[in-house]
């Protein structure tokens, strides 16, 4: 069984129920020794099922518990925002430059080159 079926067990039958077993194996995924990135598509999976199936504190306990201890995961993340800010300086220097605002100024502050 490779870790992605380990990833789905909760939606199998089990012994216990799928709220138990979906618990051990947040906590599992972080003791075992796979890949950053296998881990990253595990964690994709059980964050997805803990927002399915908990609500309120226990759903932020689970989700505290699968975040830990992925750097794939929060690269990832960093990476994302990181994006998103550049997008989002890029097109208000590209707004200041169709309002007149010259070149020099834009790169400047905002180390944008136009």
């Amino acid at each position: 069984m490779d870790a992605c079926h380990i990833a789905l067990m909760p939606f199998f039958n089990n012994v216990g129920s799928r709220e138990e077993v979906l618990r051990n194996m947040c906590h599992f995924v972080n003791r075992i020794q796979i890949s950053e990135e296998l881990k990253y598509h595990i964690k994709l999976v059980q964050i997805l099922s803990v927002r399915a199936i908990f609500t309120g504190d226990e759903q932020e306990k689970l989700l505290g518990v699968i975040k830990m201890r992925s750097t794939y995961l929060d690269n990832y993340e960093k990476r994302l925002v990181e994006r998103a800010t550049n997008n989002a300086i890029m097109d208000i220097a590209l707004k200041m430059k169709a309002d007149g605002v010259s070149s020099d100024f834009i790169f400047k502050y905002f180390g944008v080159k136009l």
